[in-house]
């Protein structure tokens, strides 16, 4: 009985190792941006660990062009995909938080709006609800990109000139 207790001690040990080893894994990805303009392009390096070897991938992307919807999927088709992991409380309703975001129509690839230390509180409207869900969570210093199907953001109305009807939005923020 007590070798068996040890064995599964053990597998239960080298599981929670495991896990460990992929979150970490997961945290090693990190984008740096350079500043915003027109060609504004971000390097992104993943460095991935094994067993057996530790190997480095840097590529870079152009922010202007919309990411396709990865993630984790909130209320209403929202989905979140976080790119770095901030630190501290997270941010929920009733908070009032201050982010820097970018604001892009996927379809076109546009920029629609940019804001440094932008307020708002969660839960109270003052932003679409996309927007609200998609910060909810985050802690400061984290960054990620948010994507916000039509009903969660502007819907048939859209926000003219500049967001048409209908459209999707992915915003790009950091909680500061």
């Amino acid at each position: 009985k007590r070798a068996r207790k040890e064995l599964a001690a053990q597998k239960k040990k080298q599981e929670h190792k495991e896990l460990a080893s992929q979150k970490k894994e997961q945290e090693e990805l990190q984008v740096v941006a350079a500043p915003e303009s027109e060609s504004t392009t971000a390097t992104v390096t993943a460095t991935t660990s094994t067993k057996s070897s530790e190997s480095t991938k840097t590529t870079k992307n152009k922010l202007s062009k919309p990411s396709p919807p990865s993630g984790w999927q909130l209320q209403g088709g929202v989905v979140a995909k976080d790119i770095k992991i901030g630190a501290g409380k997270p941010a929920k309703p009733g908070c009032t938080v201050c982010i820097t975001y970018t604001g892009i129509l996927p379809d076109s690839g546009k920029v629609f709006d940019t804001n440094t230390n932008f307020k708002f509180t969660i839960g109270d409207g003052e932003v679409v609800r996309g927007m609200e869900l998609g910060v909810a969570g985050m802690k400061k210093g984290g960054e990620r990109i948010i994507t916000i199907p039509p009903k969660m953001g502007y819907g048939r109305k859209g926000s003219p000139p500049e967001i048409p009807s209908n459209a999707t939005l992915e915003f790009r923020v950091q909680l500061l």
